[in-house]
């Protein structure tokens, strides 16, 4: 309306004013609710096999594309591919048989491969079957509709379509359980929980070990959506992607949120494993999430064409969606001669264009190409040193999760694969004891502060405890940040239970020499005094008094001379094998604790039979060392028997020699102690276990008395049942005899 002349009355334009505020106020929730709902139809129910669409969502990825995003679980029948086709989702999750529903007419299209490596296997019961499948023929398989890799590793084992049944098995591999089948498929992220859990030994046969290895799951779509909605398909597959970004990097927190949110029927335990398995299937620390490779799609359409699923050489293009974003569409509006100028040019320019896009795909596919091949050798060079490291290299994230172990470190940890340790954290392995101190060098490291080497007392998952020497270093990009640790880790038990047994015989000694000296000590003093009384009483001493002093004091000087001479040879280090008598080094150390016997009221009876002369070859000190740890040990339990009872019986430690068949001597040593609980009779052998604690026992006699008589000596070393004390069998081989 227009006032011309006049100006604008208030009253009209605070009106309009109004109505314009009005209008904005009303049509700010519609734009604010202006999100594109889409679908995604998912493989199965809710695991952590989906958890980066998960995170997309809750951390707003999704939303920040304007898309709101509906999970739709899949169930046991339910076709994926069919529910997108049908316009029932706008996206979905599918395994490699998208490539077949694609040569069958199917406009399906792939938009990122998130597993690098499928899950699908076969597993058997032991009882069932050996590692392969040859010996499967004629026995009950059972696979999932749709495991087409599966059909194809039972064709190339010469399993034909008609030797096993395609049906949903049950859940957790009850069908093996039950006994009604000999083989199932299964997915390896999270059906083998409860199999792990039931004690049931099994066998898993992935089509990989016949070089089988096909992509996982595969993020779809239809054609028809990439043209009619181009900038949404992008939009979703970048929040997707994002999303698995985030939950490979905060696997717990997903497993938190998967078990409150979406899966209650899965315990935390349970989604926590699937969350250490789906690593090594997606090779996070060696592909970008998503990578597709056009040249392994071929190679896995190859062999489906070789095994007959699919006609051979079948074209590809449009199969895999193209990430580059397309060309804008520009429209050039000329008239008459600069129309036809533009056009000359336009078509050279096009000719030039086309011969330098032709150069430059032909160096970009040769970029590839060496970038593939470095990639495929790097990783390669990386397994071999891994393999061939008799020390274990373990390879974590920047936080101690742990990403790849070499085969050293799996069989030290106590595991048989390595994707049983992966996604565990180093300082689960650390023994309560070291953890807080490991923790606080782990920190350290980061910081600078701390080299990386250090000794920790580790546990394994059955509760054995070993030593272990860590060094840590960090692999950086190029701006110097850490993105990973390297772990080198030797197991030290060996070297540290023999330092400690050394020190711990080296204890036992000095307490031996002090028992061995006191009494010839007392009795040197006696001299001593009674010489000085006699020089006191009288002004000179009677003939021979003095050659009477002399001798007495030199037999006792020379007893203690020889007590430490046999000392020293206890420690000489033995570098060879040499004939030894055991009756004589059992002899040798009863000898050295004889005083302490005597000022126990403790009686040692040694009782050979047919051994006098017997002969073995090794080390006889390391004998001796054995045979002192358990008359100790003999010692102790008669003592500890004493203070129980409250009765002062006599101790008695009897020691049996006897020869069987002219090739083996048996010592059995036994005494009246205590004797040992049956709840601990089968770990009193293991390292660092002892019932000494208070007095200072360290738990490696035993342990290294067995290690000696079995890999020193080559004889065997138990503990044998007996109505009263404890009794210890050693049985070696004898050697020559003189």
């Amino acid at each position: 309306m227009k006032y011309p002349g006049k100006p604008v009355p208030a009253a009209l334009l605070s009106r309009h004013l109004y109505h314009i505020v009005l209008v904005v106020v009303l049509l700010s929730p519609l734009s604010a609710e202006a999100n594109e709902t889409v679908r995604l139809q998912l493989k199965w129910q809710h695991h952590f096999q989906f958890a980066g669409y998960y995170a997309a969502k809750e951390q707003g990825y999704y939303q920040a594309a304007g898309l709101d995003v509906e999970f739709i679980p899949g169930d046991p029948g339910v076709d994926t591919v069919q529910k997108v086709l049908e316009g029932k989702a706008e996206f979905g999750v599918g395994a490699t048989d998208l490539l077949l529903r694609r040569e069958q007419g199917a406009p399906v299209v792939v938009l990122a491969d998130i597993f690098q490596h499928s899950p699908l296997a076969l597993m058997t019961l032991k009882r069932n079957g050996t590692a392969n499948l040859h010996n499967k023929s004629g026995r009950k398989i059972v696979i999932e509709p749709g495991s087409t890799e599966l059909e194809a590793y039972l064709r190339s084992e010469g399993v034909t379509s008609d030797k096993y049944i395609m049906r949903t098995p049950k859940f957790h591999g009850w069908d093996l359980l039950e006994g009604t089948v000999d083989a199932v498929s299964t997915n390896v992220i999270g059906e083998m929980f409860p199999l792990n859990k039931s004690g049931r030994e099994y066998q898993i046969d992935s089509p990989r070990s016949v070089g089988i290895d096909f992509y996982g799951d595969n993020l779809f779509t239809t054609e028809k959506l990439i043209k009619t909605n181009p900038e949404m398909v992008r939009a979703f597959r970048a929040a997707s992607i994002k999303g698995w970004e985030y939950a490979m990097q905060h696997p717990e927190e997903m497993v938190q949120l998967i078990h409150s949110r979406y899966s209650h029927g899965h315990s935390i335990d349970h989604l926590r494993f699937e969350a250490r398995e789906i690593e090594p299937l997606m090779q996070t620390s060696l592909v970008e999430i998503g990578h597709m490779n056009p040249g392994r799609w071929r190679h896995i359409a190859d062999i489906y064409a070789g095994l007959g699923m699919m006609k051979p050489g079948f074209n590809l293009d449009g199969f895999l969606y193209d990430t580059k974003p397309p060309a804008p569409n520009l429209k050039f509006l000329y008239g008459g001669f600069a129309a036809a100028l533009a056009l000359v040019l336009t078509a050279s320019l096009i000719a030039l264009r086309f011969s330098m896009l032709s150069t430059a795909l032909k160096n970009t596919i040769t970029d590839y190409k060496k970038v593939g091949n470095a990639l495929q050798e790097s990783e390669s060079l990386y397994r071999s040193i891994l393999n061939a490291s008799p020390d274990d290299i373990t390879i974590t994230d920047t936080k101690g999760n742990i990403l790849m172990a070499s085969p050293a470190g799996v069989a030290m940890f106590g595991y048989e694969r390595e994707e049983e340790l992966l996604g565990h954290n180093m300082v689960e392995f650390i023994s309560p004891e070291d953890r807080e101190r490991a923790a606080a060098d782990f920190e350290a490291n980061i910081q600078g502060l701390f080299s990386g080497v250090g000794d920790y007392r580790a546990v394994r998952p059955d509760g054995t405890l070993f030593d272990i020497e860590t060094n840590c270093q960090f692999i950086r990009n190029n701006e110097g940040l850490p993105t990973r640790m390297v772990f080198i880790i030797r197991d030290i038990t060996e070297r540290k239970l023999a330092s400690h047994s050394c020190v711990a015989a080296m204890g036992e000694m000095i307490s031996a020499i002090a028992h061995q000296w006191r009494q010839p000590l007392a009795t040197l003093g006696m001299i001593i005094q009674r010489t000085h009384a006699v020089g006191n009483m009288q002004e000179g001493f009677a003939a021979g008094y003095l050659d009477e002093f002399k001798v007495n004091a030199m037999r006792q000087i020379k007893y203690m001379s020889d007590t430490i001479e046999e000392f020293r040879g206890f420690y000489r280090p033995e570098k060879q094998k040499e004939p030894f008598s055991p009756l004589r080094c059992i002899n040798d150390a009863v000898r050295l604790l004889e005083q302490q016997f005597a000022n126990h009221a403790i009686v040692v009876g040694i009782n050979c039979k047919g051994c006098d002369g017997q002969m073995v070859d090794g080390f006889p000190n390391e004998f001796k060392q054995v045979i002192l740890n358990l008359l100790g040990n003999a010692r102790d339990a008669i003592l500890e028997s004493r203070n129980t009872s409250g009765e002062p019986e006599e101790g008695r430690i009897n020691i049996l020699l006897s020869v069987r068949e002219d090739t083996t001597i048996t010592i059995d040593i036994s005494d009246n102690g205590c004797g040992i609980a049956p709840e601990i009779a089968s770990r009193i052998l293991d390292p660092y276990f002892t019932t000494k604690e208070e007095s200072g026992g360290t738990g490696l006699g035993l342990y290294m008395s067995r290690m000696i008589i079995e890999e020193s000596l080559g004889g065997h070393f138990r503990q044998i049942q007996c109505h009263e004390g404890a009794t210890f069998r050693i049985e070696l081989q004898l050697g020559n005899t003189q």
